[in-house]
């Protein structure tokens, strides 16, 4: 997508937003502000899950091979995941703290499915990616791209069934791939299969549906999970969890793109979004990088006299300007390089 679809943009700019606001406790925590698990969106990776479907269902309606698809897969997604995991294990090796084990290591370069975290924690969501991925890969080597969507519907239900009628023990150790995320990717897949057929009176009543849909369902799922929304979701929980958010998310994506085909030109208003959205992979990788060098920073200047809550919109400010600065830099022009296109710094996206 080079130029065009600024509403999927908008859509990972949200999520990667969602994400980080999330986790912005480990710095404001250094200072005395305890805000772990002061806002429920450890959901905004279901958005982005929503998203991811959408896209590689798109990405499957063009002729592509099986080699390209993976190819543009692994070159979007494992160099610069290897930079960043690369820079975490060298802030614990200065810090003292414990290194990864080799495999534990290797295994979160490849973005492999582990049954613990990856090196660089942010990282789990990919694993769930790779499996999708995967999915897509075998489809385009059985030349049969037209079951994608039926497989995932099978995927999903056997992945559903086994989460109701199976021990946890057993799905705490299946390497993501009975995980009720599929469902997730299944909306996205099926959005992208009903939008021409969708009917919607208005972009703006869509948003706000899917807006307050998506908080109210955040805080749903929190209140049932007690206060935390684990990475992983088990159980008839966490089905409740994935089904909820798979609709909200889709109905947030669906608004996103009934604005683009009322407003083909972006408006100006989404240029920041939509840099944002650009920039979101590098967001969402080097955020907890970001939040961890600068917490003990403002730990040590920060004034007595100005009240910490200040540092919430300081430290989302510092995210997403280092995410900007890395894509326009570093991440656009590496890519275009990686993939042998020229580059478009204003337009490329990261698809």
């Amino acid at each position: 997508m080079h130029g065009q679809h600024y509403s999927i943009q908008f859509g990972r700019a949200l999520a990667a937003s969602i994400v980080v606001l999330a986790h912005i406790g480990a710095v404001t925590n250094d200072i005395g502000l305890q805000l772990d698990g002061w806002l429920p969106f450890s959901t905004g990776v279901d958005l982005f899950f929503v998203i991811s479907g959408y896209i590689i269902t798109l990405v499957l309606q063009r002729p592509i091979g099986a080699i390209d698809f993976l190819k543009r897969r692994a070159l979007r997604i494992l160099p610069f995941l290897a930079f960043f995991t690369f820079v975490w294990v060298a802030m614990l090796a200065v810090s003292g703290k414990p290194l990864p084990s080799v495999i534990n290591l290797l295994f979160s370069l490849l973005s492999l499915p582990q049954q613990g975290y990856p090196v660089l924690g942010v990282g789990w969501s990919l694993e769930h990616e790779v499996i999708f991925y995967a999915v897509a890969t075998v489809l385009l080597v059985c030349e049969r791209k037209d079951l994608f969507l039926p497989v995932m519907v099978g995927i999903s239900a056997v992945s559903v069934a086994a989460h109701l009628f199976l021990p946890i023990d057993f799905l705490q150790n299946d390497f993501h791939l009975l995980s009720p995320y599929h469902v997730e990717f299944l909306a996205g897949l099926v959005l992208f299969r009903a939008k021409g057929r969708l009917t919607i009176i208005s972009w703006q009543i869509t948003f706000l549906i899917g807006i307050v849909g998506f908080v109210s369902a955040s805080l749903l799922v929190q209140y049932f999970y007690g206060g935390h929304i684990p990475t992983q979701p088990f159980g008839a929980l966490g089905i409740f969890r994935v089904f909820i958010l798979a609709v909200t998310s889709s109905i947030l994506l669906t608004s996103f793109l009934a604005m683009e085909e009322n407003y083909p030109e972006m408006p100006r208003f989404g240029k920041l979004p939509h840099a944002i959205g650009n920039a979101s992979y590098g967001l969402y990788l080097s955020h907890p990088i970001v939040f961890a060098a600068t917490g003990p920073i403002l730990a040590i200047v920060w004034p007595a006299t100005i009240s910490a809550w200040f540092t919430v919109p300081l430290a989302f400010a510092m995210s997403i300007l280092f995410a900007l600065i890395w894509y326009r830099w570093a991440e656009a022009p590496i890519l275009a390089y990686l993939q042998g296109i020229k580059p478009r710094i204003k337009t490329q996206s990261a698809s």
